[in-house]
């Protein structure tokens, strides 16, 4: 039996692929009795007892739903930490690889990148312009309710070299090398990546 530190306490939600929402939507609340939350045209988030929730996503036209494909996702409720230490942890990590886990990603349409080649050095700039603003608000002791806010953060820039979150595909590469890596261990891709695939041409030098 695996031994594991994880506890928890249920599943929060869980996402179906369905060929047809409207159809679906109608037997979680006519034969089993849950409760809309919000929807829309292609999507339902349904209520269970126990806080608990469904959602369904519908697939494209003309798409076939196999065995395994018919659940996106599983959320799990109140997940207790692996590591005692986590930041200890997390800082061991960052040590050893010399970057923290990406989060989170922007993607674009293929065919917007296409037809508008100029979006991604657009919205990089933009992204790199609100994340100096969001580190220059430390600067301020005032910003924050926590009374070392500014300290701490100076403490994370020294351990982390001044940068947590880089932006763009060279200062990315080794994380996102890593994660592809991931990816193809689990299955869930059916060959090997380059990290440049993940990239449209107009935005790889950035």
């Amino acid at each position: 039996m695996l031994e594991t530190k994880l506890r928890t306490k249920g599943i929060n939600h869980t996402v179906l692929h369905v060929k047809d929402v409207a159809k679906s939507r109608q037997f979680y609340l006519d034969v089993l009795g849950m409760t809309a939350n919000h929807e829309d045209a292609t999507h339902a988030f349904l209520w269970c007892s126990g806080g608990q929730m469904v959602a369904l996503f519908q697939v494209g036209e003309g798409t076939d739903i196999n065995p395994g494909d018919d659940m996106n996702h599983m959320a799990l409720r109140e997940v207790g930490r692996l590591f005692q230490d986590s930041r200890s942890e997390e800082i061991s990590y960052f040590q050893r690889n010399g970057f923290y886990p990406i989060m989170p990603l922007v993607a674009i349409k293929q065919e917007v990148a296409n037809q508008h080649p100029e979006v991604a050095a657009a919205l990089f700039t933009a992204f790199d312009q609100a994340k100096e603003t969001a580190f220059r608000f430390y600067d301020d002791p005032n910003w924050s309710s926590m009374a070392w806010a500014p300290q701490l953060a100076q403490k994370e820039q020294l351990i982390m070299g001044g940068d947590t979150w880089p932006n763009g595909l060279e200062k990315n590469r080794s994380n996102l090398e890593r994660f592809i890596q991931y990816e193809l261990d689990q299955g869930l891709i059916d060959g090997h990546l380059k990290v440049e695939d993940l990239f449209h041409a107009s935005s790889q030098h950035l």
